[in-house]
């Protein structure tokens, strides 16, 4: 099974541009609602669907599927196997990131680095709740893997439900969601049960090419403009409902529709398969850039946001250079064994 896929690093890649414009406009004092509008639908949920057909490819198709529950759990085992490269993979190197960030990040930003900062930021999951979303998401979907089912549908049911639960909860969590981002998963759950739904009828789906992707692109705009009030899409801010997910379905797919159509390309290359690395840089650079950026041009235009947003990817893409060349067991701590 090929595991490089151009038109999923393009995904993973554009949609990594997207955070650092989002997080830039946050942290630079700009915002352009418009923008704002169209990205908030897809610069996050792109990276769930992503992640749902990466993992249902590999866990549903032959050989995988086909071993025995022992099996699947022995050492050995893919679902052995799966659970490690989460903690490794994922959990460790988001730590790893928010320890070393932590005190610089508050210095930046002036904020009060005290022991319950430091534990909602680390442990808590509040710097990188995407990744504590994602870690609790894939370790349920290897649960319910160990039924051994063969049938995509099975989990896509109960997937869905679970982010059916998740959304009628969410009034009841209070400020509890402040303190620990895992119970944002069930949320997110929708998204990785599309993923995995859109690897079972990927064949079906080219529709989407050539002329149909300038349909799909109008439909996109068009629910937007009409129902923009209506759709809440921001999981992280605690905003999240059926109009909006409709919307984040439309921009998924037509995230899909245009990056199978792109050739490849070195830097979207590079930043889609170390699309974690972007990630866990992703609330640091920008900051650093903001605060030499702030000094040059006090009050910002529209061309010094450009150029700050290509001056963060620039700088994260050459970190994410040195870390992968030098470093690359801040990504996984197994290598050290090497």
């Amino acid at each position: 099974m090929k595991k490089d896929i151009n038109w999923i690093n393009a995904v993973k890649a554009l949609c990594m541009i997207m955070v650092y414009v989002v997080h830039g406009m946050f942290y630079y004092g700009v915002f352009y609602h418009d923008v704002a509008l169209f990205l908030h639908p897809v610069y996050v949920n792109a990276f769930f669907f992503v992640s749902g057909y990466l993992m249902f490819r590999k866990q549903l198709s032959h050989p995988v599927i086909d071993e025995s529950r022992a099996a699947y759990l022995s050492d050995e085992g893919t679902g052995r196997k799966t659970l490690a490269n989460i903690v490794f993979r994922m959990w460790i190197p988001a730590l790893l990131f928010s320890f070393i960030s932590f005190i610089p990040k508050k210095m930046l930003k002036g904020g009060t680095a005290d022991l319950g900062s430091f534990l909602f930021e680390t442990f808590g999951g509040g710097t990188y709740w995407f990744v504590s979303a994602l870690l609790v998401c894939q370790i349920a979907i290897v649960v319910l893997l160990t039924t051994r089912q063969r049938s995509v549908w099975f989990y896509f049911v109960i997937m869905s439900l679970l982010a059916l639960a998740g959304t009628v909860a969410l009034p009841f969590y209070g400020d509890s969601l402040d303190y620990y981002s895992y119970q944002l998963a069930p949320l997110c759950m929708a998204f990785l049960a599309l993923g995995a739904l859109y690897w079972r009828y990927e064949s079906q789906f080219g529709w989407l090419h050539g002329w149909h992707v300038a349909v799909l692109a109008a439909a996109y705009v068009a629910f937007f403009v009409i129902l923009s009030d209506d759709a809440k899409v921001l999981i992280n801010m605690k905003l999240f409902n059926f109009t909006g997910y409709i919307g984040s379905v439309i921009g998924c797919l037509l995230m899909v529709a245009v990056c199978k159509q792109l050739p490849q390309m070195r830097l979207l290359t590079f930043i889609g398969t170390n699309s974690i690395v972007f990630y866990f840089l992703s609330g640091a650079v920008p900051v650093v850039v903001n605060v030499l950026f702030k000094r040059l041009s006090p009050v910002p235009g529209t061309a010094d946001f450009l150029l700050y947003i290509v001056a963060c990817v620039a700088l994260a893409t050459a970190i994410t250079y040195v870390i992968q060349s030098f470093l690359p067991f801040l990504t996984d701590l197994r290598m050290l064994k090497k």
